[in-house]
């Protein structure tokens, strides 16, 4: 079985998870297929928009929700401040961000921090990623 997971919305704006196909017959047309046995006899094929086929990173959120590339998190960071005229004395600062998840320069940002947030060493109760949206929520709720 195919260890990439990908998803699209299809033109009637539902998501459609599974293997990626992009073929160029007279346009550019771009599937998801959806497998329902291990001998791949039994499958659906959506086309989807082609702009919102996002691969998942292989990480999920603190809900367990799979992130995909296109989706909107959340999560906290630590800041550290350090104060120039005392070196050797810093402050630490837990910030809110939220983020586009993006497939670039072959990694998932800003998830790759995750290996940090996963060290209990360093971690207090920062980073908890959460799926809070898609890029493509409007063309959701407008479609």
């Amino acid at each position: 079985m195919n260890k990439y997971l990908f998803r699209g919305l299809t033109e009637d704006k539902k998501w459609v998870y599974g293997d990626l196909s992009h073929r160029k017959v007279w346009s550019d047309i771009v599937t998801i297929i959806s497998y329902y046995d291990e001998e791949f006899d039994n499958y659906t094929e959506y086309i989807v928009e082609a702009e919102t086929a996002g691969m998942c990173s292989g990480v999920a959120d603190k809900h367990g929700k799979p992130i995909f590339d296109g989706d909107i998190v959340t999560y906290k960071e630590i800041e550290q401040f350090y104060d120039d005229d005392h070196p050797l004395e810093s402050a630490e600062l837990i910030v809110e961000r939220n983020r586009i998840v993006t497939f670039a320069d072959g990694k998932f940002e800003p998830l790759p921090i995750i290996s940090y947030c996963e060290d209990p060493w360093y971690n207090s109760g920062a980073c908890d990623f959460e799926v809070i949206g898609t890029i493509f929520d409007g063309v959701i709720n407008n479609g």
